[in-house]
């Protein structure tokens, strides 16, 4: 439980992200996503292909005529201490964050919800941008500590899912949502309690397709809904 909570903690921290947009120009806040995506790219980068780049490293300076023996083994042993502490670097990051235990890449997720706010950002507006970051950080955070501990009653089309964690996520949402318009009426693209409603009930619901990564899917589906709708109206 505890390593939820860590996890869900790192995830409710996207909500600063939010903030960011609320208070900074369009331009200012694409600049920041874009450079967002492209920092998280490279450390993907950099994290997933760092056993063959530390190989290759090995590999060119023992095979470098230039260097001579001595100075290759000392760098190659001043490499292996500057990998074993990075090593430890990662597990000290992954441990805080609860992502040690995960069998995916730690940099996808933050990646996905990037883009999927960029992408927002960018066909959909500055407004529909900040709502879902709201949605995907609450709801996504709260409701799988709620499941965590006390979800009972597993979702029969999402099994690792439950109705006690998506109607989590639907409260705390709405509550969300409702009191972020209160303060900041100018994000309200159409009437509050409606709002409000549309976000937390079709982002609970995407939140339960199991095939799908919630910190795309729910951006960008909950803010085509709500795009939509706000267009209808």
């Amino acid at each position: 439980m505890k390593t939820e909570i860590k996890r869900q903690s790192v995830h409710f921290l996207g909500i600063l992200l939010g903030l960011f947009i609320v208070y900074q120009g369009f331009y200012d806040s694409l600049r920041l996503l874009a450079g967002l995506v492209f920092a998280t790219l490279l450390f993907n980068w950099y994290y997933g292909k760092r056993h063959d780049r530390r190989a290759s490293f090995k590999d060119t300076i023992n095979d470098s005529w230039i260097i001579s023996k001595t100075k290759r083994e000392e760098i190659v042993k001043s490499a292996d201490k500057f990998y074993e502490f990075e090593e430890k670097l990662f597990e000290k990051i992954l441990d805080k964050t609860g992502l040690r235990d995960r069998e995916e890449d730690p940099t996808i997720p933050p990646l996905y919800f990037f883009i999927s706010s960029l992408i927002c950002l960018i066909f959909l507006g500055r407004e529909i941008t900040v709502l879902v970051i709201i949605t995907l950080a609450v709801g996504d955070s709260l409701s799988a500590i709620v499941g965590k501990k006390y979800g009972k009653h597993k979702i029969h089309w999402s099994k690792k899912k439950s109705y006690e964690g998506t109607i989590a996520f639907f409260i705390f949402v709405f509550i969300a949502i409702y009191i972020f318009i209160s303060f900041l009426p100018e994000f309200a693209i159409f009437h509050p309690i409606t709002l409000s409603l549309s976000a937390a009930l079709f982002g609970a619901l995407i939140e339960t397709e199991p095939t799908l990564t919630d910190n795309f899917s729910i951006p960008v589906f909950t803010g085509v809904i709500l795009y939509l709708i706000a267009y209808l109206i």
